[in-house]
């Protein structure tokens, strides 16, 4: 009898979990049958050591604690190739923006995201403007400055106030601060 309690408790967490990453905009994990197109697809998987299709498997066996703490998540760069090949209409990049952001609320985020986050902060930008780029630009003909928050500062405090808003902020300077 305690196996399966043991078994039930298991699944319900599985249950739990996969719903909550549902809830979360990760839409119809449980139809992903592994076909591995994700991972096929992926460019970024080309350069580093993102494997979509084991980020899903995981995902719907309720792997909550190893997901949340694996570096793996933050190599996907959002560009949706997965979404748009799935055979099943699952949405991989959803899965994966919101476990970041169950990890990120659990304060478990890399270091470099959170000084990309404090550039975004700061200039409206993750990748600041230099002057190399500047004199790039010029010499392109463009404008020194591109036509973002660097030609119109008036808007960093509306991306401001949004970073605010999702408490990132507040979870970056707490990380960086050493709580939890």
């Amino acid at each position: 009898m305690a196996l399966e309690s043991q078994v039930l408790n298991l699944n319900k967490g599985l249950v739990n979990f996969t719903h909550e990453v549902e809830k979360a905009g990760g839409e119809n994990i449980s139809v992903c049958y592994q076909c591995g197109t994700c991972t096929g697809g992926c460019p970024m998987g080309r350069r580093n050591a993102l494997r979509t299709r084991k980020i899903m498997r995981m995902t719907a066996l309720g792997l909550k604690d190893e997901l949340l703490k694996s570096d793996e998540i933050w190599y996907c760069s959002t560009c949706y190739t997965c979404t748009d090949r799935c055979p099943r209409h699952v949405k991989p990049t959803d899965v994966i923006i919101a476990l970041r952001n169950m990890a990120t609320r659990q304060h478990i985020v890399p270091k470099n995201f959170l000084a990309t986050a404090g550039f975004i902060y700061q200039t409206g930008h993750g990748v600041p403007n230099n002057d190399a780029n500047r004199a790039l630009r010029k010499k392109l003909g463009l404008t020194a400055e591109p036509p973002t928050t660097h030609m119109y500062p008036e808007y960093i405090p509306g991306v401001q106030k949004i970073l605010e808003a999702t408490g990132l902020m507040a979870i970056k300077a707490a990380v960086e601060g050493g709580k939890k």
